[in-house]
């Protein structure tokens, strides 16, 4: 098996930085597995919580905690506190009242490692979130984020969102940079959907990229990932 090492990654690191501007904030994230900010600051308000209601008797955590409970009705909006209520009520909406039940292998887990196995709850909790609300663009109007999650998100084998992409992390993935290029829209000359900035005409619309080779037998398609590789007669 070959191995990593610095050298071996530098020239698809620098692929991956010249190509990924415009794309970082589009879908970037999801291919590495770095939820949005919103996502993270509510599970570790959650995870707050819990740390805080599950500490051991006569620690200051605990004495936090009780002290809190009878003036959350009464602290304004912008507290910890208050932020840690909205949060849980997003993220864990079943254990919103931490007497509830939790989850059988957090249960199941020793003293020292409830906590951990508690965020691997949340984890698989905001994974789904952050899904559905990336699958709220299917219905929009073409476009690469629309795009990106057709392609790679909706379907049947769905991974963690937590987790890179397999190509990303697996040492010895076939056509490793080839993929790189194709995930970070540098190859604008095979699918043209990719092309992101003008030559000697201004730009396309994205809408308006059709496959120039369905264009020459009288058919208007959008020439993108799904058409090129799946569906166009030529390639």
């Amino acid at each position: 098996m070959n191995q990593i090492t610095p050298a071996s990654l530098r020239y698809p690191l620098s692929v991956f930085n010249k190509n990924s501007t415009l794309e970082i904030s589009i879908y970037c994230d999801a291919e590495t597995g770095i939820p949005p900010l919103y996502i993270t600051q509510n599970l570790q308000l959650t995870q707050l919580r819990f740390r805080l209601h599950s500490s051991p008797p006569a620690t200051i955590q605990l004495f936090l905690w009780q002290l809190w409970q009878p003036l959350l009705q009464l602290v304004p909006l912008n507290t910890l506190e208050t932020r840690i209520q909205t949060a849980v009520c997003h993220v864990d909406m079943a254990h919103r009242d931490p007497a509830s039940p939790l989850p059988q292998n957090v249960n199941m887990a020793k003293i020292l490692n409830k906590e951990k196995s508690y965020k691997k709850y949340l984890e698989s909790q905001c994974s789904e979130k952050w899904r559905k609300h990336l699958e709220l663009t299917l219905s929009d109007p073409p476009w690469r984020v629309r795009a990106y999650v057709y392609w790679h998100l909706h379907n049947k084998h769905k991974r963690s969102m937590y987790k890179p992409a397999p190509y990303l992390s697996h040492p010895s993935c076939p056509y490793q940079l080839e993929l790189l290029r194709l995930r970070t829209h540098h190859t604008i000359h095979i699918i043209p959907s990719h092309l992101h900035y003008a030559f000697k005409v201004p730009r396309a619309a994205y809408q308006d990229r059709v496959c120039p080779h369905c264009l020459d037998k009288g058919t208007t398609v959008l020439g993108d990932e799904i058409h090129i590789m799946n569906h166009c007669p030529a390639t």
